[in-house]
This record gives structure tokens, sequence and C-alpha cells, in this order.
């Protein structure tokens, strides 16, 4: 019997090795490193985010790689704050977009962009206020800016202290004008301080200031103008009140007061040289109805009756060219 053929050797055909783990591997290394060095999303096709996408294209289940926006986010965050420190309210806003387009829900980021964007208009507005663009232009100005903060946080302290900036500023300006008896000029600054903040206690004292000073400068000019007691509210006398109705004790105004009652006694003087006793006599009732104890006018109302004081007021023109002679 014929022995039978040796079989064929069996050839096992090579399983090809599954190579994913080692790639995922790989990227998962790579990505670390990405991240470790804030490679978040960019160069492209090196970057953290790149690779944890390779991952999830290999394993869609991976761990790692799905909470990986989690990680770059929160990265994108920290450089957001480091900017933020920096007061560089641009370069906060840039990282704050892009961990937002990655994690548009993020807490943090979100946290991080409304101080940006509050930060950026503070930073407008302590411009615009160094600037002195208090309320004007529209839309570019401190008032505006401190307000557009404090919309959307109404107890922002930073803003508060901002509308008292302007307000104090306003009074500055006030000050200014008060210094060069501008009193129109300075009401002006006044009553725009008073519109950013009603309260204001300079404004408020520069308002009362800048309403006497014009009072006073309008008394000044009657007086010159011998408008004493007429006519009615334009004239020295009523414009002297008005002040001391806002301060008794008013020394310039005391001061108006005495300077009309003596007017009138000049007034009444020259009427006696003309021996106009009738109108003297008038000049001297009016002056001591404004003041009563004013001693010119005191004496001068002796001095009224024309049988007595004819006699020697015509004795002394008499003899005034001989005096003048010697």
């Amino acid at each position: 019997m014929a022995s039978a053929e040796p079989a064929d050797p069996v050839i096992e055909t090579p399983v090809p090795i599954d190579n994913n783990e080692q790639k995922i591997e790989k990227l998962l290394s790579q990505a670390a490193t990405a991240l470790r060095e804030y490679r978040l999303t960019t160069p492209k096709n090196n970057n953290a985010r790149d690779y944890y996408r390779q991952i999830i294209d290999l394993d869609p289940k991976n761990d790692k790689a799905l909470k990986a926006d989690n990680s770059i986010a929160d990265a994108y965050a920290d450089l957001a704050e480091r900017k933020l420190a920096k007061l560089d309210y641009e370069a906060t806003r840039k990282y704050v977009q892009r961990g937002l387009a990655i994690q548009p829900e993020n807490f943090r980021l979100l946290r991080l962009q409304e101080k940006a964007d509050t930060g950026k208009i503070l930073a407008q507005a302590d411009t615009a206020l160094k600037e002195y663009r208090l309320t004007k232009p529209k839309n570019n100005n401190a008032y505006d800016y401190y307000q557009q903060v404090l919309e959307s946080q109404p107890r922002n302290e930073k803003a508060l202290k901002g509308i008292t900036g302007v307000a104090n500023a306003y009074a500055d300006l006030a000050e200014r004008k008060l210094d060069k008896f501008e009193y129109t000029e300075a009401r002006a600054y006044v009553d725009r301080g008073l519109t950013v903040q009603p309260e204001n206690t300079r404004l408020l004292g520069l308002q009362e200031k800048a309403n006497i000073g014009k009072m006073l400068a309008q008394a000044d000019t009657a007086l010159k103008e011998y408008r004493l007691t007429k006519p009615k509210n334009n004239n020295a006398y009523d414009y002297y009140q008005r002040v001391l109705e806002l301060q008794p004790q008013h020394d310039k105004a005391l001061e108006g007061i005495t300077g009309i009652a003596n007017a009138y006694a000049d007034l009444a003087e020259s009427k006696l040289d003309q021996f106009e006793y009738k109108a003297a006599k008038e000049y001297v009732h009016r002056g001591l109805t404004i003041q009563s104890e004013n001693t010119r006018l005191l004496a001068l109302q002796k001095n009224t009756n024309a049988f007595r004081d004819a006699p020697k007021r015509m004795w002394k023109q008499f003899l005034s060219p001989f005096s003048k002679a010697q």
C-alpha cells in the first residue's frame, strides 16, 4: 500500500495589528502637549482641538477627547483672566470669543466677557473724563459710558464714582468761571452738572454763589447808573436784597445797601447846593427808608429846612472864592 503524501503545510495568514490604540495614544500625548503650550485652536492641524477631533474620529466614545472642550474653554478663560488683570480688554475679549466659539455656555467665559465689556466701557469713560468730554459729544462722553455700565450693573462702584467725577468736573469748570466773575458761564456749568447729579453738594453751593455773584454784578451796575430803587426789580436795592435773602450777613450786599444810602446822600447834597430843598428832602427820605441809621443822611435831614440852611449855605458859597484864593 502506497504511503500517503504529506499534507501541505498550513500557512497562517498574519492578523493585522490594530494601530488605532497606538494612534490614539500618540494623539492624546500631542493634544496634552498642545494644551500645556496653549496651542488650543491654532495653528491649523497642530493644536489641541484638532488632535482631540482626530481621536474622536478613531474612537467616538473616547472619554478624554469628549471632555476636551471643557479643558480648552477653561484654558481660554485662563488666558482671558491674565489679560484682564493687565486691563488689556481687547485681548481679553479675543480669548473669550475663541473660548465661547467652542463652549457657548461656559460660565467663566460669559462672566469674563461681561467684565471685559464693562472694563472697556469704564476705560473709555475714564479717558473721556480726563479729556473733559463730560456729556458731549453724544455716545462718546464720560456720562454716557458710565450710564451704559449702570444699565447692566446698577450698583457698579466705579461707574457710580464716575458719575460723581463728571459732576465734580463741572464744578471745577464753574469755579474757574466764578474766579473770573463770569457768572453766566459758571451757572451754565453748574446746571449741566446738576443734570448729571442733582444732589451734588459742591454744585449746589456753586449754584448759590453763581446766583449771588450775578445779582451782585447787576446791583453794582445799577448803583453806578443811579438806578437805586427804581425801576422795580431792576435796581440796586432789589438786587442787594435778593442776595441778603439768601445770605443775610453777606458783606458785599450789606456794603451795597450803605452805598445806596450814600448815593442818596450825594444826590441830596447836590440839591441842597442848588437850594432845591424839596428835592433834597425827598432824596434824604428815600435814603433813610433804606438805611435809617445812616449818619450822613441824618445830618442832611437837619439841613433840609430852608429857613435854617439857606443863609448859611449862601454865606458859605459867598466865601468859597476867597478861601480858594488864599
